[in-house]
């Protein structure tokens, strides 16, 4: 994840910022999960806007889940059509379809996500956990 950041940050200078407030790491999550939705927030939320912009990403605990956040300040679009639009090169979204596919049957988690045009995007991912009995 850190070294597409890093590709972007080349790409497209101080346009771009990225922040990470990481305060949990002991969990597991489907692989290139976090990147998917990270490089969909740079190039869907910051770069077809072609305006500055900041993606974060952020995990921490609560008492049943892991959760991990990545969230973008970019252009926004209708969460709740999301996985119906098509495009000419087929389903638009195919990430996010992907990675929520991947939550549900390798997890059993769950991933949200509330979006509002001009303002962002925010992918949630939940991952439970439970505790190990002594």
């Amino acid at each position: 994840m850190r070294a597409f950041v890093n590709l972007e940050k080349l790409r497209f200078g101080s346009r771009i910022k990225f922040r990470t407030d990481i305060r949990e790491e002991n969990f597991s999550l489907p692989p290139l999960s976090v990147l998917a939705l990270v490089e969909n927030a740079f190039v869907h939320g910051l770069q077809k806007g072609d305006r500055e912009g900041t993606v974060t990403v952020r995990s921490c605990r609560v008492p049943s889940a892991c959760i991990v956040q990545v969230e973008d300040d970019g252009i926004g679009f209708d969460a709740e059509a999301y996985g119906n639009l098509h495009g000419d090169d087929g389903p638009k979204a195919g990430g996010l379809l992907k990675v929520r596919y991947r939550m549900e049957t390798m997890t059993n988690g769950r991933m949200d996500i509330q979006s509002f045009a001009g303002v962002g995007t925010v992918v949630t991912l939940q991952i439970p956990v439970s505790e190990r009995k002594a």
